[in-house]
């Protein structure tokens, strides 16, 4: 077919193979490679190759030093939290013990709840029956008891400038903190009228309890012949009112 002897046709192949080889030789598997010294590589490839794996290896060498360093500060810092969360745990459950025994002395040493809005004497009176009041002397006595009739005077003339008595205070914890903040704007709104009342050109405020106490137009509140005469709000209830020395109806 090619018109030339079956030795220059062996030849021909034999170059074409070999140039093959020696072309393609890097991308060749090592089993197809023929075991002979007549195939040359140039082996700069191979340099490029080992150069680019060099780069390879000193870039995820890096990468694994940040990594181990950053993973190093990690563990440090859990456990420095874990040293935190364990003392905090520990003063949480040293403060409930002390709120513990603060609730059950508190409970044992005061009335409840019920009998203080029940009895407004009731404070009053749970003082005059403690065993430290025989002890005190009659000076500490008498100063107890006059403030009590300041402190007396002073709720009541308060009460007189109210628009209503205030509420119980409630036993649900959503509902206390709007009960303290309606007590607080009744309290403001009785202190403004108790002032533009006694003294409404007056711009300096005098703190209201020694206001009322010494103030002598306080006394014509009571007194119901008086232009100034005050009564206690309609919702008052009549263990207050006793307790005032109001006149129930």
């Amino acid at each position: 077919m090619t018109g030339v002897d079956e030795t220059t046709w062996k030849s021909w192949c034999k170059e074409v193979r070999q140039g093959f080889v020696q072309r393609n030789l890097p991308a060749l598997p090592i089993e197809l490679i023929p075991r002979n010294n007549g195939n040359f590589l140039d082996n700069r490839c191979f340099v490029d190759h080992f150069n680019a794996l060099t780069s390879a290896y000193y870039s995820l060498h890096s990468q694994h030093l940040v990594q181990a360093r950053e993973m190093t500060d990690l563990r440090r810092d859990f456990a420095t939290l874990s040293c935190r969360n364990e003392r905090m745990e520990q003063q949480l459950i040293e403060s409930n013990k002390l709120l513990g025994r603060i609730g059950n002395r508190i409970e044992v040493m005061t009335p409840t709840k019920k009998e203080l809005s029940d009895k407004p004497t009731e404070g009053y009176k749970h003082e005059l029956a403690s065993s430290n009041w025989t002890r005190m002397l009659k000076s500490e006595q008498t100063r107890i008891k006059n403030h009590h009739k300041k402190l007396k005077k002073f709720i009541k003339t308060m009460l007189f400038f109210c628009p209503e008595y205030p509420n119980p205070r409630p036993e649900s914890v959503k509902e206390l903190v709007q009960w303290k903040r309606d007590i607080a704007h009744t309290a403001r709104v009785a202190e403004i009228a108790l002032y533009q009342c006694l003294d409404p050109d007056s711009k300096r405020r005098k703190f209201a309890f020694d206001f009322t106490s010494s103030h002598p137009l306080v006394k014509r509140f009571e007194n119901k012949d008086d232009p100034l005469n005050k009564e206690l709000p309609s919702n008052t209830p009549s263990s207050v009112q006793m307790y005032f020395g109001a006149t129930i109806d």
